[in-house]
């Protein structure tokens, strides 16, 4: 199913051009799809963080959390064009909540143990839901899902490890961005369940 009328296009060309078959064209035109709706929802996460004066922590909290909904799954929209709005409002409202935010905790003592009372949430999360799966691309495998789940729990390790050694704002906008995409793991926002 094509949701972009340019990621369309394009794929028709190149489908075109290197002569495919209707069924690789479909898979192109997906595929172009894809990336035309990924680079334009990363465009205006970082231009909404950009005017808020916060792009640092809105990347890392957009990049942090794209990585890891790679291989933990999540909940769906029904469009893209919602995916795409939330995403551009979510990312850079959170970014520019911790911009403004943690160096003013960072002072504490106490920021230190929250940031770990944050990653055993975010850990506990993924270890009891992840991966989570859509009607559209149902993870079948057992071995796969496992796969997927141990890739989900060291990628919330090492990035939890280097948010450690950042400045606080930006370590933790990667805990922010890690923990943004553990709740759409919940089952609250997955009709389906685990």
């Amino acid at each position: 199913m094509a949701y972009s009328s340019l990621g369309t296009k394009i794929g028709n060309y190149i489908a075109q051009e290197l002569h495919y078959s209707e069924e690789q064209k479909e898979v192109l035109v997906y595929a172009v799809d894809s990336l035309v709706l990924g680079v334009l929802g990363f465009v205006m996460i970082m231009t909404v963080g950009t005017l808020l004066q916060a792009p640092q922590e809105v990347f890392l909290i957009a990049v942090t959390g794209v990585v890891l909904r790679k291989f933990s799954g999540g909940a769906h929209f029904r469009s893209p064009l919602q995916c795409l709005v939330t995403g551009a409002i979510v990312y850079p409202l959170g970014g520019w909540f911790i911009k403004k935010n943690v160096p003013l905790w960072a002072e504490y003592t106490y920021i230190n143990w929250l940031n770990i009372c944050i990653v055993l949430i975010i850990l506990l999360i993924v270890y009891l839901y992840a991966p989570v799966d859509s009607e559209a691309k149902p993870i079948i495998s057992r071995s796969f899902r496992k796969r997927l789940h141990r890739i989900s729990m060291v990628i919330i390790i090492i990035c939890s490890c280097i948010a450690y050694f950042l400045p606080s704002s930006l370590g933790a906008a990667m805990l922010g961005g890690l923990f943004l995409q553990t709740l759409t793991l919940l089952p609250i926002f997955n009709t389906k369940g685990r």
